[in-house]
């Protein structure tokens, strides 16, 4: 009864551009239906005609060219750590490392990430796991996000003052005159006060 309300999945596209996607695409489709109408328990070779399939459309991968590609990674220079790890984690995932998965990943993100001052603090841990290369690169990253904010900062109120100064000038163009104190202009002993 099951098998009259549910039409079967279209056909298989043999010639798709891109077998893999086409057969991942059709067989999640087929399981559908197969569990629908109960395909498992009526044909005894459902499980092993599958797996056959599944073995010819999956594409066999060069597990050392794979393993040259997640080499080559290197980290961008405006990339953040865990940008960095997720494009990592999706090349390692065709190097079977197996076990060793995540000391590959940690020895990958010292070797090759973008900052020579992190390496060096990562290369200087003694106990160095992938949990705390991450803690230390995301503190590394937060710690120069937070100077270049206080430098742009530093350098906005200089501008600022800057502007203060000019505008000082041209409404009193005396303003500049000598002052007793060290022998300097007016505007060249505030910009001393300023500097520091």
């Amino acid at each position: 009864m099951a098998e009259s309300m549910l039409p079967p999945p279209t056909k298989f596209n043999i010639e798709a551009t891109d077998a893999y996607i086409e057969w991942k695409a059709w067989i999640e489709s087929f399981n559908i239906y197969a569990v629908a109408v109960e395909l498992e328990k009526k044909k005894e070779s459902f499980k092993e005609a599958v797996e056959a399939l599944e073995g010819y459309f999956t594409p066999r991968r060069n597990v050392i060219a794979e393993r040259h590609k997640f080499r080559s990674r290197k980290q961008n220079a405006d990339e953040t750590i865990d940008a960095y790890l997720t494009s990592l984690r999706e090349l390692v995932k065709t190097c079977e490392f197996g076990a060793l998965e995540d000391e590959m990943l940690r020895d990958h993100i010292v070797e090759k990430c973008y900052s020579k001052q992190l390496r060096e603090r990562l290369l200087a841990q003694e106990e160095l796991d992938l949990a705390k290369t991450l803690r230390i690169a995301r503190s590394s990253e937060s710690a120069i996000k937070e100077r270049r904010k206080c430098i742009e900062t530093s350098v906005q109120f200089d501008a600022k003052i800057q502007i203060v100064m000019n505008r000082v000038l041209k409404a009193n163009p005396k303003t500049n005159r000598f002052c007793s104190w060290k022998g300097k202009t007016v505007l060249s002993r505030l910009q001393s006060m300023v500097a520091r």
